[in-house]
């Protein structure tokens, strides 16, 4: 009953904040030039790097640790601020040769107004992590709901008083700013303000694989932008994570709560010794009925999708928007494994594979961004692939789950996915060049939704026990 709470307070706030996210990206898309925002994402890029180690895996630390008590928290936080301020102080310094690497000053400025969140951030995490620890989910929405909000906000009221690029990084620093003030109202009652520099050992043996694993999916989403910002234009830039965003939100909109609460649930079951391959493949089965479809659609459907939330100037993002969907298809599959791993304390070999991972997509998309959007796309799919193996060997190795055991459970879910599929091109060729972009998306919906409902009962498919309401659940 507890995690079924935690879910939906969880749920909630991701679908609320991916609804302002969404709200955010329409509108800076239609308010800002290609050009204006590819400088912003190139700033933002660079310190999203910085972002994921600032906190030096104490996040992680003290959901999964057996027992924490206020000296443990106190250290978390003084070994947070010592990384967080660290890094502030450093980008601000650098600012303005990476800058001038970028060719543009206005990304030194940028990167300043958004290191005032690292100030911050060593009390805010602490406090959201000692709240997901306890499943505390209905402060957590609070914390994800309204900091977003206000960043939105003050943003477009900059942009409509005169600014460009610059309101984006200023509703940051607001949103980071409010969130602290939040917290402090909404602290847990281990929380302490006090940070203490004694007792680093401990935090260090799980905070830097952590934020070093960490670091790397980030870098994973951003390297994108950091290499295209140099060998190509802004606006090429901006044009890419168009594409790459507009994956991300189906995904994350989908997945919506799910991700906040699979470490702390995942590191609960594993504190009381229970078995975590069934809950793996179960929940994998569920998440690849439920996402797989609709993003196959959605990839289908890009063109209709970008047109609608982006505008008609990004209409050279559809073609590398279509190519990964088999990126984020393949990365779905395995969306449970990292968590799993962590709740299992394989966070070193995990480090490991993530950084070949992260060096060959690297590797190849310097090679491959003077082929354009087409050879940026193949990169992504041939990275994932790659990261699908990697996952299923450590998942072999730490959960004694075999290769096989993954597709013998999904199966149905496959076959659901690619009838999906199926429908979903058949709708484009009869729609596309005939209606208008809202119609077209009406259409998808009313037919894409009924059949996938048809086809979970025709397969009798596990997660119709959710969709039926007097069916109870285990």
């Amino acid at each position: 009953m507890i995690a079924k709470k935690a879910l939906l307070f969880s749920t909630s706030s991701e679908v609320i904040t991916r609804i302002l996210s969404l709200i955010s990206v329409a509108l800076f898309a239609r308010l800002l030039s290609p050009e204006e925002l590819g400088i912003f994402i190139i700033a933002s890029s660079i310190m999203f790097i910085a972002s994921e180690v600032r906190m030096l895996g104490t996040h992680t630390f003290l959901i999964r640790e057996s027992s924490i008590d206020q000296f443990k928290v106190s250290s978390a936080i003084g070994l947070a601020m010592v990384m967080s301020w660290s890094l502030a102080i450093i980008f601000s310094l650098l600012s303005p040769l990476l800058a001038s690497f970028y060719g543009n000053s206005d990304i030194g400025f940028l990167i300043i107004l958004l290191t005032i969140s690292f100030y911050v951030t060593p009390y805010t995490s602490t406090t959201n992590a000692l709240l997901s620890r306890e499943l505390q989910f209905q402060h957590i929405f609070v914390l994800q709901v309204l900091p977003p909000a206000v960043s939105l906000l003050t943003s477009v009221a900059l942009v409509y008083a005169g600014l460009s690029y610059e309101s984006l990084a200023i509703g940051q620093a607001v949103s980071a700013i409010f969130e602290l003030v939040l917290s402090r109202v909404l602290r847990p009652r281990e929380m302490s303000w006090v940070p203490s520099f004694n007792g680093f050992k401990e935090l260090l043996s799980v905070g830097v694989y952590t934020s070093l694993i960490n670091f790397t999916n980030r870098l994973s989403d951003i390297i994108p932008d950091l290499i295209l910002g140099k060998t190509r234009s802004a606006g090429y830039v901006a044009i890419v994570s168009r594409a790459i965003g507009l994956q991300l939100f189906m995904r994350d909109i989908l997945l919506s709560g799910v991700s906040k609460i699979a470490l702390p649930y995942l590191s609960l079951e594993s504190r009381q010794n229970k078995n975590l391959k069934e809950y793996f493949l179960n929940a994998t089965n569920m998440i690849a009925v439920f996402v797989v479809p609709p993003i196959a659609a959605g990839s289908i459907a890009a063109e209709v999708l970008i047109d609608l939330l982006f505008g008609e100037q990004w209409v050279q993002s559809v073609m590398l928007a279509e190519l990964l969907g088999i990126w984020m298809v393949i990365k779905c599959l395995h969306y449970f494994a990292q968590p799993v791993l962590f709740a299992l304390k394989a966070e070193v070999n995990l480090f490991w594979t993530r950084t070949l991972s992260l060096a060959v997509l690297a590797c190849s998309l310097y090679v491959t961004s003077n082929y354009g959007l087409l050879g940026i796309g193949i990169s992504f799919i041939v990275t994932a692939i790659l990261d699908f193996f990697l996952y299923s060997y450590l998942l072999k190795k730490h959960l004694g789950l075999e290769l096989m055991d993954l597709p013998k459970k999904i199966w149905k879910s496959l076959v659901v996915g690619l009838l999906t599929l199926f429908c979903a091109i058949l709708i484009r060729e009869y729609c596309a060049g005939t209606y208008s972009s809202l119609i077209q998306f009406f259409i998808y919906l009313s037919i894409l939704f009924p059949v996938w409902i048809i086809l979970v009962f025709i397969l009798n498919h596990p997660i119709k026990k959710q969709l039926l309401p007097n069916v109870a659940i285990k």
